[in-house]
């Protein structure tokens, strides 16, 4: 088979890695030209996937943005994985995702839009927007950047308000307009629900996660999108799914998607399910862990296409990601003179995704300009053995300056979570 995967950073690196390893010609694209090292020496690097995308079997694409030109290709005939318009909306436009959220069985927290930081001050000294902690997410572009995303943690959102000033005197032209919501805080366990959606339904399994998303050990630090991941597979329908997934696949079908889909929400006290956000598209480092559960239950990393259900157990799967310094600092000129080239001469034989890393002379360096490096997988029966698994496989890594949380899946996440 031959594969094009579209994308703006090359944030499906695992992605291309599986297929390769798997026999198949493997061709990739990455909008941004500090991006363009990934992978290099590995698989084919191209600079016009339009160009020959008559000459392969599937095209996929691997981040938000693409849809409007997936969907024509759809409409062409093209075989296309993991893009569509609807599903653009759906994670860039907060509102939007909020409606649709309505038709699932989840309480929906409120939601407010502004265009400027002032309105939201206004509204957080008012009557309406006083007695409730707030967390303030942005839409478009600016809501990539995931240490933009801040939760209040003062009753009276004192220490949001100061953060408002922050964001007016730090808002950079490539954030684009200001445009965010304030979301009432809810207390509880953040829980995501994830599926695989063939076109037609999501197959069975699924599984729910706990993504570890601050830098540091114990949940503190910036916010990184990602720095390790617990789940929990499940291989049949259950209530929660029904509640949930399941109340989406008319949409999706019209929408001719196919690919990963995440629900993610806050599981409450009372057992209740609040609605957070969609991300419908390829989950980072998530797609190592999927891919590794499939490799370990003798199917390929896009056999779920196949599918309307696999032979998958019950299991636990579990990932962290190892970087390297300046990470999680964005600086590109600092990356440059102590992150970018660093060798990394040992890697574990087993559950190993490489990111941000060159092939070159039959050794991987660090590309990229994020130190993004790589993740650690593993897959088993209990939470405790699967991640002595992974700990052991990051520990086999040698890479100078290598960094990583060394408390994912510590405790169980979903303890009691009824499913």
């Amino acid at each position: 088979m031959k594969y094009i995967i579209v994308g703006k950073d090359g944030l499906s690196s695992a992605l291309a890695y599986a297929l390769k390893n798997e026999g198949n010609d493997v061709y990739f694209y990455k909008q941004k030209e500090e991006a363009s090292d990934i992978l290099k020496g590995y698989v084919n690097i191209i600079e016009d996937w339009e160009e020959i995308k008559d000459d392969v079997d599937c095209i996929i694409f691997e981040d938000t943005g693409f849809g409007t030109r997936a969907d024509e290709l759809k409409e062409e005939g093209y075989w296309v994985v993991g893009a569509s318009s609807f599903c653009d909306k759906l994670e860039t436009d907060r509102e939007f995702g909020t409606e649709i959220a309505k038709k699932m069985d989840v309480s929906i927290p409120e939601v407010k839009s502004f265009s400027s930081f002032e309105e939201g001050k206004e509204f957080l000294d008012s009557k309406e927007g006083a007695g409730k902690r707030w967390v303030i997410k942005f839409n478009g572009v600016a809501g990539n950047i995931k240490d933009l995303l801040y939760i209040s943690e003062m009753d009276d959102n004192k220490d949001l308000l100061k953060m408002f000033d922050f964001y007016s005197n730090h808002w950079k032209p490539e954030y684009g307009k200001v445009d965010f919501v304030l979301q009432e805080y809810i207390e509880g366990i953040e829980l995501g629900i994830t599926g695989f959606f063939n076109g037609e339904c999501f197959i069975m399994p699924y599984y729910i996660d706990r993504e570890y998303k601050r830098w540091l050990a114990g949940d503190l630090s910036v916010n990184t999108g990602q720095e390790g991941e617990v789940q929990y597979w499940i291989p049949k329908p259950t209530k929660f799914f029904k509640k949930t997934l399941y109340k989406l696949e008319d949409d999706l079908k019209k929408a001719k998607y196919v690919g990963v889909f995440n629900v993610n929400g806050i599981l409450d006290s009372k057992g209740n399910y609040w609605f957070l956000e969609f991300t419908p598209r390829f989950g980072y480092n998530s797609q190592s862990i999927e891919i590794e559960v499939f490799k370990k239950n003798g199917y390929k990393a896009l056999d779920w296409m196949k599918y309307d259900k696999m032979n998958i157990k019950e299991l636990w799967a579990m990932g962290v990601l190892i970087t390297v310094p300046p990470y999680p600092n964005s600086s590109p000129d600092l990356y440059l003179s102590v992150g970018k080239g660093l060798p990394l001469l040992k890697t574990p034989k087993e559950g190993f995704y490489p990111h941000d890393l060159e092939y070159k002379d039959e050794e991987w360096i660090t590309g990229g300009v994020l130190g993004y490096v790589c993740s650690v997988c593993g897959v088993g029966d209990g939470l405790e053995e699967v991640r002595k698994e992974v700990y052991k496989r990051a520990e086999e890594i040698i890479l100078p300056k290598k960094q990583y949380r060394i408390d994912i899946g510590e405790k169980n996440p979903f303890e009691g979570v009824k499913i």
